[in-house]
């Protein structure tokens, strides 16, 4: 029988990177008889020169966003075409898809039109979860990153997360996936040791060639230190222009990699806020690890407050960007770190 395994998430669990990873590895995969569906090669060459790790995926984000009419012609009847090459070559015994969205996605519809358009046999879904407060403050940081300005107490995921947890999506997803063998694996458990890509390849049975190239590949995402998006933020409520914006946080990216280690983790939550979600993780665990068999570690409240920065906060920032500023991007850091 042929067999269909469904990356679906989470988000911030090394998914860029894995997808990257499996989308180089194209050809070895298919003469092993896995076929990775990557039928933009121009959006994947696109993202890749602009630093954007998911632009060759696209189509499949935009679908299960049920967002279609963002496709461009012909980009899903591209994918269907893929899922037919599969199903009528006999060569091919394996169809891989990843998308971090499924998991989380409040749009059953999009996932349903995805699944319906699978070809027939053995369909695993594939999760990869991690401690909520942490994952949490990794999705509102990417935002910052990004330009979105959005206050962690307004942070819409986080409170999404209190209205079920990881239980509740994974009990959604697979009434969207009739009959799916369901595979829970843990974050900190498949980032140690070898590595995330190494252990994840091992875990979903890839073939020990392409394991072996997985132990060098390189990596998509490198975030930023907490003080740094506290920063990023200061600049959004600031009001800073966009040009500004992505030269500043150009900037502290440089500086980031000439950093020695990164400041400890602290909370950028409200309390209360803080409280609810470990609470709500706590349930999440007791369910997955008696129904579903999975151990995922505690995770304690975190120390301090991320977002509230001192003035030598700022003093040691102001140094470690200046070298990387132009003049008028300089001026605006000045007026937010002053």
């Amino acid at each position: 029988m042929k067999r269909i395994v469904l990356h679906a998430g989470l988000p911030k669990t090394g998914t860029t990177s894995t997808q990257e990873f499996l989308a180089r590895e194209t050809e070895a995969l298919a003469a092993h008889g896995i076929l990775f569906p990557v039928p933009r090669a121009d959006l994947r060459e696109r993202g890749r020169a602009q630093g954007i790790g998911i632009g060759w995926h696209s189509a499949l984000t935009r679908l299960v966003s049920q967002k279609p009419g963002a496709l461009a012609p012909g980009e899903w009847e591209a994918w269907t075409d893929e899922f037919a090459r599969f199903a009528a070559d006999p060569s091919l015994h394996t169809l891989m898809l990843s998308q971090e969205g499924m998991l989380l996605n409040r749009k059953a519809s999009g996932v349903r039109l995805l699944v319906d358009a699978l070809p027939a046999g053995q369909r695993d879904v594939v999760l990869v979860l991690r401690p909520a407060l942490g994952w949490l403050t990794s999705l509102w940081e990417q935002l910052v990153r990004g330009g979105d300005p959005v206050r962690p107490a307004d942070f819409s995921r986080a409170h999404a997360y209190l209205n079920g947890g990881f239980a509740r999506s994974i009990q959604t997803i697979l009434q969207q996936v009739p009959d799916a063998r369901l595979r829970l694996f843990s974050f900190e458990t498949l980032a140690a040791g070898e590595g995330l890509l190494v252990n994840f390849a091992r875990a979903i049975g890839l073939p020990e060639d392409v394991i072996a190239r997985a132990a060098v590949a390189p990596r998509v995402n490198s975030g930023l230190p907490q003080d740094m998006v506290a920063a990023l933020l200061a600049c959004n409520r600031a009001g800073i222009d966009q040009p500004a914006f992505v030269a500043i946080r150009g900037a502290l990216a440089r500086a980031a990699r000439r950093r020695k280690g990164r400041l400890p983790r602290a909370s950028i939550f409200p309390e209360a806020l803080t409280r609810a979600i470990l609470d709500r993780y706590e349930a999440d665990r007791r369910i997955l690890r008696d129904h579903f068999g999975i151990d995922l570690p505690a995770e304690a409240p975190p120390p301090g407050d991320a977002l509230a920065l001192t003035p030598d906060d700022w003093q040691r920032l102001r140094a470690e960007a200046a070298p990387f500023l132009s003049a008028t991007a300089q001026a605006a850091w000045n007026r937010v770190s002053s």
